[in-house]
C-alpha cells in the first residue's frame, strides 16, 4: 500500500499493537463483548425455524464494532464500522486496479474520520502535560509512542495509522472466525459440545456474571482447539514468516539465499505435511486435537493464539502478529453469542463444506456461503 499511496506500519505501529493494546485487553473485554452482543441483537435475525443465513456479512459487522472500541475508544466508536468499511472497500477496490496497472489508481481524497477527537487529545496533552486524561484505544497509544521517540504526530496521520492497523485484522480475523464456524456446523457433535462447554465454564468462572474475563475465554478449551485446528487447515495465507535478506546467507546443506531475496515459510504444506512426525494425520482435520495435547499440564504453547518453532501461522519470533491475543478474543465473543443462540447447519445438498478460494497467496473462505439457523428451543 505505501506504494501506491497508503500508510506505512511504521515503529509506534508495531509498539502500540504489541505491547499497549495486549496490556489494556483485559480492561477492554467487557465494553468489546457489550457492543458485540448489542450488534448482535441488531444484525441478527430471529429464526423460528430453519432461515438460510450468509454468516460472513455478520461476523464482519460484528467484528467491526468491537474493533471500533479498541481503535478510536467509546466517543467514536457508533460510527466508526460504517467508516472503516467504508474505506476497506475502497483500498480493495484500489489493490484490484493497481494490480491490473491502471495507473494512477490510488487517491486519498477525503479525511476518514472527524480529526476533532484527535485534536481534542493533543491540546489536552500540550495544557496538561503528563496528568491529561489516559484513554484505552490507539488513538491515545500511537501519539504517546510518537512522544516517546520525540516525533510529532498529526491527527492525519494517527488516523492513516489507525487504518492501516484496522486494515490488517479486519477481514483476516473474520476469515478465521467464519472458517471455525465452518468447521463446528460441519462436524458432529461439536455444536453440541462446544454449546454445553460455554454453559459448563460460564457457570464455573464467571459465577453468575454475564461478563467474560480473558481467563474464562481461555478455559474455552474445546472451543479454541476448533479455532486452532481451522487455522492449521484453512489458515488466510499460504505463507508466512516474510522476510528480507539483507545480506547472504549460507544454510549448513550449502543452500545460498543471495541478498535482496524475499522469503516465506509455506506453512500451509508445512501443517498438512504426510511425513510430519510431530502430528499424526497431519492432512485429516481433529478438532479436537489441540484440546488433548493441552491436558498434560504445560502445554500453553497448543493454544489458539500461541506461536512455536512447529507453529508459525501467525508468523515467528518478535514480528508475530502482536493482534492475535485480540484476534482471540473477538472470534470467542462472536462464536459465544451465535453458538447459544443458535442451532446451526450446512445447506441440505450442498457441499460438507465450503471450498476456499485462493489468489496469489491468500486463502479466503467462501463468504457467500449460507448457513442454516434456528433460535435454540427450550
Amino acid at each position: 500500500m505505501s506504494k501506491v499511496g497508503g500508510p506505512e506500519i511504521t515503529e509506534e505501529i508495531q509498539i502500540s499493537a504489541r505491547v499497549d493494546l495486549n496490556r489494556a485487553l483485559n480492561n477492554l473485554i467487557e465494553p468489546m463483548q457489550s457492543l458485540c452482543f448489542r450488534a448482535a441483537e441488531k444484525e441478527m435475525p430471529t429464526c423460528p425455524d430453519w432461515t438460510s443465513v450468509v454468516l460472513y456479512p455478520k461476523i464482519l459487522e460484528l467484528f467491526s464494532h468491537m474493533s471500533a472500541r479498541v481503535m478510536v475508544g467509546p466517543e467514536l466508536c457508533q460510527a466508526w464500522p460504517a467508516i472503516s468499511m467504508k474505506y476497506i472497500n475502497c483500498v480493495l477496490a484500489a489493490q484490484v486496479a493497481v494490480r491490473k496497472k491502471y495507473y494512477p489508481a490510488l487517491y486519498w481524497t477525503a479525511y476518514y474520520l472527524n480529526l476533532e477527537v484527535a485534536l481534542a487529545r493533543q491540546r489536552a496533552y500540550a495544557t496538561n502535560g503528563a496528568a491529561a486524561e489516559k484513554h484505552d484505544d490507539f488513538i491515545e497509544w500511537i501519539m504517546d509512542n510518537y512522544r516517546v521517540n520525540g516525533k510529532t504526530v498529526t491527527p492525519d496521520e494517527t488516523v492513516q495509522n489507525i487504518f492501516i492497523v484496522m486494515f490488517a485484522s479486519m477481514h483476516g480475523t473474520s476469515f478465521i472466525a467464519l472458517q471455525s464456524l465452518f468447521s463446528v456446523v460441519s462436524t458432529p457433535n461439536a455444536l453440541t459440545d462446544i454449546r454445553e462447554e460455554i454453559e459448563r465454564v460460564s457457570t464455573n468462572e464467571l459465577k453468575g456474571s454475564p461478563v467474560w474475563t480473558r481467563h474464562a475465554l481461555g478455559e474455552l478449551r474445546i472451543m479454541d482447539s476448533y479455532m486452532k485446528e481451522t487455522l492449521r487447515m484453512k489458515p488466510f495465507q499460504e505463507a508466512t514468516v516474510q522476510r528480507y535478506a539483507m545480506t547472504r546467507y549460507t544454510f549448513k546443506d550449502g543452500l545460498q539465499v543471495p541478498a535482496g531475496t524475499v522469503i516465506s515459510f509455506p506453512n500451509l504444506r508445512y501443517n498438512t505435511d504426510p511425513s510430519s512426525v510431530s502430528m499424526s494425520e497431519a492432512g485429516k482435520f481433529d478438532g479436537y486435537r489441540w484440546a488433548l495435547r493441552r491436558s498434560v499440564p504445560g502445554m500453553s504453547k497448543f493454544q489458539f493464539a500461541s506461536t512455536a518453532e512447529d507453529a508459525f501461522d501467525w508468523g515467528a519470533g518478535p514480528h508475530a502478529c502482536p493482534g492475535r491475543f485480540m484476534a482471540e478474543v473477538t472470534i470467542k465473543l462472536i462464536l459465544i453469542r451465535l453458538i447459544t443462540r443458535y442451532d446451526m447447519k450446512l445447506s441440505e445438498g450442498g457441499p460438507e463444506r465450503p471450498a476456499e478460494s485462493r489468489r496469489f497467496m491468500d486463502l479466503a473462505p467462501d463468504t457467500s456461503m449460507p448457513v442454516m439457523l434456528r433460535d435454540v428451543r427450550g
